[in-house]
């Protein structure tokens, strides 16, 4: 489940919270609760989990700048424009993607978007920002969470 109030992500037994440190994310790994990965460019190792928040399924990556967090990641991976491909999708898969997300959000936030700019709406929390976003060209749509 996802806590955007509390910027977590709550796993069975355990939490990713974050402000979660290297240490303990390295700890659930070897525990097997979440995947460690190395960066094929030989940048910060990342994490990455699959969650299910309701009818929806995430994958979280979490990005790691000195041994802290730098943001969580979350793709809706059963998402209309997401499962698809790029000789599949469509602008208007997108927008819908996108504006379900960012409903997913206000409904997880309980209140509306603080900025609503361009392809992006943003809530801010006590322990950073939440950003939605979309770009065409490279068919990415996410969720942010980023710390202060």
């Amino acid at each position: 489940m996802i806590n955007l109030i509390e910027g977590q992500i709550d796993l069975n037994e355990k939490n990713i919270s974050v402000t979660s440190d290297y240490n303990y994310l390295n700890i659930l790994s070897n525990i097997h609760s979440i995947e460690k990965r190395k960066d094929p460019g030989g940048g910060e190792p990342f994490f990455y989990i699959e969650t299910i928040d309701g009818n929806m399924r995430f994958g979280v990556t979490v990005s790691m700048v000195e041994k802290k967090i730098e943001w969580l990641l979350l793709r809706w991976l059963d998402g209309p424009c997401t499962s698809k491909g790029w000789d599949d999708a469509s602008e208007k898969d997108m927008r819908e993607e996108y504006y379900a997300l960012s409903d997913f959000i206000e409904k997880k936030m309980m209140r509306p978007a603080d900025i609503k700019k361009g392809r992006q709406f943003k809530w801010k929390a006590k322990w950073g920002k939440v950003t939605v976003s979309y770009e065409p060209r490279s068919l990415d749509i996410a969720i942010f969470m980023t710390p202060n």
